[in-house]
């Protein structure tokens, strides 16, 4: 499983037809940010999977968690690197903020070892950060929508 964005870390998505009064701006981290919540809000939900499903114990839950934890890590550090324009600033703290409490929760379940014996773990608030960034995710779609479009 291999995360592969259209722009190297620290810098901004160019895309297509990007004039060149935006390349390296805020607006390009911008889009770049929208890129990125759109993979966790995929990424979050299967870590909601994941947990909820943790009670198997089984290896293969195992690896899984730890290549979700390497995925969690690498969008952590993408959305910190991004430098997205200050109106978008709050967006991006939030969601990093809850990409770091699904990263913190995920390796506490790994290194804890709890199993349940109905196969299935009842963790409070399970999807609620998946939700939280899906809502931070279209607030920005909606913002940069509002913004005057390129050719």
């Amino acid at each position: 499983m291999h995360i592969a964005f259209p722009f190297p870390r620290g810098r901004s998505a160019e895309p297509e037809g990007f004039p060149e009064e935006f390349t390296g701006s805020c607006l390009g981290a911008s889009y770049s940010m929208l890129a990125v919540l759109d993979e966790t809000v995929e990424t979050l939900a299967d870590v909601d999977d994941l947990v909820a499903g943790w009670g198997d114990g089984s290896t293969a839950a195992a690896r899984r968690s730890l290549r979700m934890q390497v995925k969690l890590a690498r969008l952590h550090g993408w959305l910190l690197d991004l430098r997205c324009c200050p109106e978008h600033a709050a967006i991006q703290d939030e969601s990093a903020r809850l990409v770091d409490f699904s990263l913190t929760m995920l390796r506490h379940l790994h290194t804890s070892r709890e199993r349940r014996d109905g196969g299935r773990l009842e963790v409070a608030g399970l999807g609620s950060p998946a939700d939280r960034v899906m809502r931070l995710r279209d607030t920005l779609s909606a913002a940069l929508r509002e913004r005057p479009r390129f050719a």
